[in-house]
């Protein structure tokens, strides 16, 4: 098993190395492990590594530098369990065939790594076989999106990531008909949640709101794009799939992060949505930062909560039903 938290990594890669991928979301930040309780760490990325440890088979820990807190996360395995861990560079700039060549030669070093803890050499066509088994079971998965609650469908999401390989999307959607609109039209924007912090969506749901749009790492966001299959045995698979993923996925750590704003603006036009809640985890500097630049651009309100991976405090409640009393 490899266990990673960074949307950039490809899953479809590390499957045709012959191992398992499981990109990771903590219950939530309070298990022990090589990461202590220290001012100035990020209780996301201390989750993370904690619960990356504590799992069973794993043969090798992935981090990479779109987060300076999980870069930080490197060092603490490295130093503290005899885990392999790899950390993966991914250019903050995008807009130059040079940061995508860069992009590139981290893949073929990310699978050197994969065979250093025990992958074999995909054989000729494997890759193509694997992104497109993997994209259509993404195709299943925003098909659930309408059918499930919004919770569930997060959750669907949060299941694919850990564990590709199981995915069929078929029991979830089975017998379910489009549930329609339930209450006031808002999406979340932001970093990764834990499994804790899915409490937002009943938060949101008690006070009149509903989430149609999962805008955090962890949600819809960090889905890659679909692949051109008119390009399946042709070419480089290596080529395409990152396209698919840096290419496409976008994100606030990115210089400029232009392309957040386009899809953000496009996602709440589509959804019609009417607020926004900005999600964030403590020290995450990069999205404390936009918060006010956000703010200034959204056509519709935005609420900033902080999390620290614990079920949501009274501060951030009521921020969210400040928010919803404004939108009624």
């Amino acid at each position: 098993m490899i266990v990673y938290s960074c949307p950039y990594v490809p899953a479809e890669l590390i499957t045709a190395h012959g191992l398992k991928p499981c990109r990771l979301l903590p219950d939530s930040v309070t298990i022990k492990g090589p990461v202590d309780v220290i001012a100035g760490v990020c209780p996301y990325m201390r989750g993370f590594v904690n619960a990356a440890c504590s799992l069973q088979g794993v043969r090798g820990i992935v981090m990479t530098t779109v987060c300076d807190q999980m870069r930080r996360g490197k060092d603490f395995v490295e130093l503290r369990t005899c885990i392999p861990s790899f950390l993966m560079n991914i250019p903050s700039t995008w807009q130059t065939s040079e940061a995508m060549k860069l992009y590139l030669s981290e893949l073929r070093r990310l699978g050197e790594f994969l065979e250093e803890v025990g992958g074999r050499v995909p054989a000729e066509g494997i890759l193509w076989q694997v992104m497109s088994d993997y994209d259509g079971k993404r195709e299943k998965l925003r098909g659930l999106k309408g059918v499930l609650s919004p919770k569930e469908y997060s959750r669907a999401i949060a299941r694919f990531s850990k564990e590709p390989g199981e995915f069929t999307g078929e029991e979830s959607c089975k017998g379910r008909k489009e549930r329609g609109k339930r209450g006031i039209p808002v999406g979340l924007i932001g970093g990764p949640l834990t499994l804790s912090d899915f409490d937002l969506f009943d938060v949101l749901e008690r006070f009149g709101g509903e989430v149609v749009l999962d805008g955090t790492e962890s949600g819809e966001r960090g889905l890659p794009a679909h692949f051109n299959r008119r390009l399946a045995g042709k070419g480089n698979p290596l080529e395409e799939l990152a396209d698919c993923y840096f290419g496409h996925i976008p994100d606030v750590f990115r210089r400029p992060n232009s392309e957040l704003y386009k899809w953000l603006g496009h996602e709440i036009d589509s959804c019609g949505i009417g607020g926004m809640v900005l999600v964030r985890h403590a020290w995450c500097d990069k999205w404390h930062a936009e918060v006010q630049r956000m703010k200034e651009w959204l056509n519709v309100p935005l609420v900033d909560i902080e999390l620290d991976g614990e079920a949501s405090d009274a501060r951030n409640t009521h921020r969210i039903q400040a928010l919803m009393e404004t939108l009624r």
